[in-house]
């Protein structure tokens, strides 16, 4: 969830942000007025949506508690969730992460075990490896296993998402709210760039059905093409979005890279890892290419859907190569990308993971 700093009203999520609001979750870009500048801060994990009070709610991430609160009071563990502000850099959720891990002074005889969905798996899978440090200057140290001795990581985005650049352009309307995840949202939140897919992996497809790489690396095409804050900028706030985006994609390419470098040192110990991919669902990610006078846009259709978990493509819940460190155990599930979490026979597996 998400609130703000100042007067505490939650923004997201509850009913009346979709239905009686027009408040966005945009956030500033440097040296422009494009984004609000107010901030909003992590206010717990988002369990339910209540539409209409004991009658109907949209579950996000209630019934995945519930069953992990009796599991752990069942075998005498202590439960903890950590949250962060989803939008930010990945750096900056991972250094929340972190300190969350360390706050509890583990000692020797303490065992951690992490259990990590979407989002959060690949930012695990980034912190076993490389603990909080910047993709600036990250070197291989595996700090993450100084600590966590089982991790789970279930529906993670490895390879990165297309779909975020959908969003960027025409941002996933929810319900009476145009602002609210709006494509002026999504440009602003510094996680999307981090969740495009590495260079030449963004597929797009001719009316023909040629593809090719979309080149959304390239800074040009961002300007050119007036793709995502771009279509905000003034002429006056050209040069400080530039900056913002070539900033953005330039740390997003560190990211994937650091994720798929070999493996220099193995580490001392060898953890167990699950790995959960969800198939069997359409999920979109190739992008038709059309031109309109000047410029390159681009729409996602049926036609460029693929098999997935529904968010997360069959090719992007892809295991790392690095994960054959690990007393590593992968598998392929038919549910949806909540599903996958949250199903009882889903939580079976996980629980039987985290219990052995």
């Amino acid at each position: 969830m998400l609130k703000e700093e100042r007067t505490g009203a939650v923004r997201w999520a509850k009913a009346s942000n979709f239905l009686l609001s027009q408040k966005g979750l945009s956030q500033n870009i440097p040296g422009t007025k494009i984004g609000s500048f107010k901030k909003l801060v992590p206010a717990g994990i988002l369990k339910n949506v209540v539409v209409v009070p004991r009658y109907w709610d949209v579950d996000s991430y209630g019934k995945t508690l519930s069953q992990l609160e009796i599991f752990t009071k069942e075998n005498q563990i202590e439960l903890a969730t950590v949250d962060y502000d989803w939008r930010d850099d990945f750096v900056d959720c991972l250094k929340v992460i972190d300190q969350k891990i360390k706050s509890f002074n583990l000692q020797d005889s303490d065992e951690l075990y992490v259990l990590c969905h979407s989002m959060g798996a690949l930012l695990m899978s980034y912190y076993l490896r490389y603990g909080a440090q910047d993709v600036d200057h990250a070197t291989e140290n595996w700090e993450g296993l100084r600590h966590v001795k089982k991790a789970a990581l279930i529906a993670p985005p490895l390879h990165g998402l297309m779909i975020l650049f959908r969003d960027m352009e025409t941002g996933t309307r929810l319900a009476l709210n145009r602002k609210l995840l709006s494509n002026l949202d999504y440009s602003t939140f510094r996680s999307s760039y981090f969740f495009l897919p590495p260079k030449g992996e963004d597929v797009g497809m001719e009316k023909n059905g040629q593809r090719h790489s979309l080149g959304i690396h390239d800074i040009e095409k961002w300007q050119k093409n007036l793709w995502g804050p771009f279509k905000h900028a003034r002429p006056d706030e050209q040069k400080a979005v530039r900056e913002f985006v070539e900033k953005m994609m330039e740390r997003s390419t560190k990211f994937h890279a650091l994720l798929r470098a070999p493996v220099l040192v193995r580490p001392s110990v060898k953890i167990p890892l699950l790995h959960i991919r969800g198939l069997g669902h359409k999920t979109l990610e190739i992008a038709t290419l059309y031109r309109s006078k000047d410029r390159l846009n681009y729409r996602f259709t049926k036609q460029g859907a693929v098999d997935g978990d529904g968010t997360v493509t069959a090719v992007s819940g892809a295991s790392l190569a690095y994960f054959n460190v690990f007393d590593f155990n992968g598998i392929d599930s038919r549910l949806g990308h909540l599903d996958v979490l949250a199903r009882p026979e889903s939580q079976k597996i996980i629980q039987d993971f985290l219990k052995k």
